[in-house]
């Protein structure tokens, strides 16, 4: 009898119990060895690429700052012939680990660099067609080489993929939907914002964040009236969000589009409405943000209250006295003083009244309003 079947009849024999307990300790002596099989071949293969990666990275670094940065024969804004691209082919480009390392160090390098060496990086990353790899990832499956490729053409300025990026607007990952928007207001020439016409998921603060510093850069766009946004055919977010660009590019030809909300019942819209009409300077808002005032809820109120002292007509400071006086909430007492107080010439004979009969709690919001370092 050889000893396998010795062994196998042997295990015949064992009860259950024990048959099922060696099976289990075996297979787990199986997992473990081969869980240290894995680690130890990620960490070679990763100690090997960290090795070989070493060794070209010095390589493209050496030639970014010999070849762009350090060349004074690059200063002026010559074209892409004039870039020493050539000599960036003694790198192996045809191995595409090579062009994601080459890419990676040109963007790192973007980013501590402005002006001519800013636009020679970039240049170079053209010449050298570094951009290939990135286009054929927009059409990727996964969506994280979708994010990764559209932020890269994003980053190095890469015009052009308006019509493929397009269908990404609508994409079902935010992420997605995120960077094409941000590289559609920043390459696109012609129709920046249609993008806000389709929005129908919230545009949260951080998209509106990096949106309004995209636009805000880009010199060469012409701006529409953001007005045209302004109606009940677009999501609330996108709203709000061109009330913000209304207000920094200072359109007053939206004031009429914007006062439509002083009443809205989306108290965020209503909020954001007040706060970019004070911002605006719209004196014919007043009327009506005094109308609502004793109807509304506190947040409103607040901001009533701020956007008449931004406004500072002059026509409310009676009524700005009234809440000072009669009012028992905090904050509507601190803006309401804070208000009168910017009217500065116009309201100084108000304020020399108040102080002469207001009685100590009073006189310490007078006072507050009164500092020039604090501001609201």
């Amino acid at each position: 009898m050889s000893w396998e079947n010795f062994i196998l009849q042997g295990f015949s024999q064992l009860p259950l119990v024990i048959q099922i307990a060696i099976v289990i300790s075996l297979l787990a002596i199986v997992t473990t060895a081969m869980v240290f099989i894995s680690i130890l071949i990620m960490r070679g293969v990763r100690a090997y690429k960290g090795r070989r990666n070493s060794r070209f990275i010095q390589q493209a670094d050496s030639l970014v700052l010999e070849q762009v940065i350090m060349n004074e024969g690059l200063q002026d804004d010559k074209g892409f012939e004039f870039l020493p691209s050539k000599a960036f082919h003694v790198l192996p480009l045809e191995k595409k680990w090579v062009r994601r390392l080459l890419v990676e160090r040109i963007m790192e390098y973007r980013k501590n660099f402005s002006g001519s060496v800013s636009n020679k990086l970039r240049q170079l990353y053209i010449a050298l067609r570094l951009q290939n790899d990135a286009q054929r990832n927009i059409n990727s499956l996964w969506w994280n080489k979708k994010v990764s490729a559209i932020s890269e053409l994003f980053s190095m300025e890469v015009g052009g993929m308006e019509d493929e990026i397009f269908p990404l607007l609508h994409h079902r990952n935010r992420y997605v939907r995120g960077i094409s928007r941000c590289y559609f207001v920043k390459m696109s020439e012609d129709q920046p914002f249609e993008f806000l016409s389709d929005i129908r998921n919230p545009l949260v603060t951080w998209e509106q964040f990096e949106l309004f510093n995209i636009i805000v850069q880009r010199k060469d766009m012409k701006l529409p009236l953001f007005s045209r946004w302004m109606n009940a055919d677009c999501h609330p977010s996108v709203i709000s969000f061109c009330f913000k660009l209304a207000v920094y590019f200072q359109q007053y030809e939206t004031i009429p589009a914007i006062m439509r909300y002083i009443d809205s019942d989306n108290e965020a819209l209503q909020v954001d409405a007040i706060n970019s009409l004070g911002k605006l300077v719209a004196e014919e808002a007043e009327p009506a943000m005094v109308a609502i005032y004793p109807a509304a809820n506190l947040a409103v109120k607040v901001e009533i209250l701020k956007a008449l002292g931004r406004i500072g007509s002059g026509k409310y400071l009676a009524f700005l006295e009234d809440v000072f006086e009669t009012s028992g909430e905090f904050l509507l007492r601190k803006h309401s003083a804070k208000s009168i107080v910017n009217h500065e010439a116009l309201s100084k004979k108000e304020l020399l009244e108040l102080e002469s009969h207001s009685d100590a709690g009073s006189l310490v919001f007078l006072h507050h309003a009164m500092n020039p370092l604090i501001k609201y």
